[in-house]
């Protein structure tokens, strides 16, 4: 949509708060849900340059909730929201989001491995919890994604192990 143009270019030029209201327009007359998924997604990106993260979590949860919505473009905003929430210390809310793209039913790969990767934070392992782990087994449990997932870790190879505290 040329909305989308004109915000491309008011964020290309610097100006962040143009190109938002360039969207704000593009979404009063947009209709088909593919076209308000991008708008939204554009404007989200915009609202956390600006440290606006209320307005940054309202639009994914309007892409999220947005019926025909393309479940990629969902799983995005999941994901994304989960960041957002984390960013803003609720990790309780950013570990539902990262289940939530898990749960999908046909979750795009890329977005089910970072759910997983960041179980409890997308700030690193020393977030990580027991609680949050174990609260992770029990989602990838009830929503199969167990089955599909790829190892975080390689098998052993068989390399040879130095007793415990000493290096080889």
């Amino acid at each position: 949509p040329d909305g989308l143009v004109l915000a491309m270019q008011s964020k290309n030029e610097g100006k962040p708060a143009d190109a938002i209201r360039c969207l704000d327009e593009a979404l009063a007359e947009e209709v088909t849900p593919a076209a308000r998924v991008r708008l939204l997604l554009f404007r989200a990106e915009l609202h956390s340059s600006l440290g606006q993260q209320v307005k940054e979590v309202a639009d994914y949860t309007a892409v999220i909730g947005l019926p025909g919505a393309p479940v990629e473009s969902v799983a995005k905003a999941l994901f994304n929201r989960g960041v957002a929430h984390g960013q803003a210390g609720d990790p309780q809310r950013e570990i539902a989001d990262y289940t939530a793209v898990i749960g999908l039913p046909v979750a795009p790969a890329e977005r089910v491995s970072l759910g997983l990767v960041y179980p409890g934070s997308p700030h690193g392992p020393a977030r990580v919890s027991p609680s949050g782990i174990s609260h992770r087994t029990r989602a990838l449990q009830r929503a199969g994604a167990a089955r599909r997932a790829a190892p975080i870790a390689p098998p052993h190879t068989g390399a040879a192990r130095a007793p415990a505290g000493r290096a080889i």
